[in-house]
């Protein structure tokens, strides 16, 4: 789960790999976002977020993240 201080990084990430309009949207991005594991332990994670597109239109999105923890 995303740490409750990185919530709206979330409203931020994918309102620029989607919106309505349609314009200047990005196909990818990276980010690094905190969160909270099952048994409480804070993790860093680095996030790779891509849209998944069929005829120009965005159907999913394809996340793969890693743990950057130091």
């Amino acid at each position: 789960m995303v740490s409750d201080k990185h919530q709206n990084k979330k409203t931020e990430i994918f309102s620029k790999l989607y919106n309505k309009k349609g314009h200047n949207v990005q196909k990818s991005i990276q980010t690094e976002v905190q969160i909270i594991t099952k048994k409480e332990k804070v993790l860093w994670m680095e996030l790779g977020i891509s849209t998944i597109r069929k005829e120009k239109k965005i159907i999913g999105f394809s996340i793969i993240s890693r743990d950057i923890t130091d």
